[in-house]
């Protein structure tokens, strides 16, 4: 049984979650739920899902920024389509994390921790929605 890190604390309130923009009213309505929604991640050619459905977090707004614009890519072959959004929630107090480690490559020069939970968050947690546009995020 492998060991994670648990990341408890950081140094802002704020977590960052990226997602397809078409997925934001379900997000809204029930708040981010593991297994909630398709997954990004699935095995070529039978389509089953890596991981346990955990969801994905950023400690850093310009680590959620990078990743917003590597999925824009990844999936629309385009930056700034309005298909993919940045979610601003506040970090739930009773929350656990854990160091999302699946990564390592991308994770070279992140600005913060990349984390991962299974538990739901709420969409009471929901600060701010924004849809990727490079020019927009970069002035903030």
């Amino acid at each position: 049984m492998r060991m994670y890190e648990i990341i408890n604390e950081t140094p802002k309130n704020e977590l960052y979650h990226v997602t397809h923009t078409k997925y934001i009213p379900a997000i809204q309505k029930n708040g981010l739920r593991p297994m909630g929604s398709p997954s990004n991640w699935v095995q070529q050619g039978n389509e089953e899902r890596y991981g346990m459905g955990e969801i994905y977090l950023f400690t850093s707004k310009e680590d959620a920024k990078k990743w917003a614009a590597r999925m824009d890519w990844d999936f629309n072959q385009t930056l700034g389509s309005g298909k993919i959004s940045i979610i601003t929630l506040n970090r739930p107090a009773d929350h656990k994390f854990e160091k999302d480690e699946s990564d390592p490559m991308n994770q070279a020069g992140q600005e913060g921790d990349w984390i991962k939970t299974y538990v739901p968050i709420s969409p009471q947690n929901i600060v701010k929605i924004e849809a990727s546009d490079p020019q927009k995020l970069k002035k903030q």
